[in-house]
């Protein structure tokens, strides 16, 4: 079942940038502002419960109820995030060794939310950052 899922939620988003600033790493979908996914340094996980709902209830999973699954899917993805020079990777390996603590939903990232992660974050590109972030007035 896990990786009928995981190559599944790999296939949903194909195509995501991943952001990442002193606080986190943020899973967003840049043109349509959709944030998908908040981890946060704390090993805390936000997701977004329409995205996810939408998906899983095709294959009659219960989101809330099956949620250890996004869990387990994003402590995969994570891992697999390359080296850079800003910090980033420190975040990433923190999370990954003292592993996700929480995982809860949210039914709304707001458009300011996303936009100020998009302008001032670092967004993670095929394996290099691009550096996007821009100095806060």
């Amino acid at each position: 079942m896990n990786e009928t899922l995981f190559m599944m939620l790999d296939k949903i988003t194909e195509g995501i940038d991943v952001y990442g600033d002193d606080d986190g790493i943020y899973f967003i979908f840049t043109a349509q502002k959709k944030l998908i996914l908040e981890l946060t340094k704390s090993g805390l996980i936000w997701y977004n419960y329409n995205f996810f709902n939408d998906y899983f209830k095709y294959i009659s999973l219960d989101v809330i109820k099956t949620q250890h699954y996004i869990t387990e899917w994003i402590e995969n993805k994570v891992k697999h995030i390359k080296d850079d020079e800003g910090g980033f990777l420190f975040l990433i390996k923190n999370i990954v060794n003292n592993g996700i603590k929480n995982t809860v939903f949210t039914y709304y990232f707001s458009p300011e939310y996303i936009e100020n992660i998009i302008e001032y974050g670092y967004k993670y590109t095929d394996g290099d950052i691009e550096i996007v972030k821009h100095e806060r007035n």
